[in-house]
């Protein structure tokens, strides 16, 4: 195991996100979470993080609001 995935295997997640989607987007999503070797939820959230630290928002961080 990577020590990231070590990290994120020792992480809390006590917060749950939901949102509705159409079947055929959840079907795909499905998908590409089943070819890329993770659960929808995983994916979900690499593609959450991936696009916080693309608009320089750092995911493991609280963030810094604008006065």
């Amino acid at each position: 195991m990577e020590p990231s995935q070590a990290m994120a295997a020792n992480r809390v997640k006590p917060t749950q996100i939901t949102f509705r989607v159409e079947q055929h987007f959840k079907e795909a999503a499905e998908e590409a979470a089943r070819r890329d070797s993770r659960s929808l939820t995983s994916l979900m959230e690499k593609l959450l993080r991936d696009y916080m630290r693309s608009v320089g928002i750092d995911p493991d961080k609280p963030p810094q609001r604008d006065p």
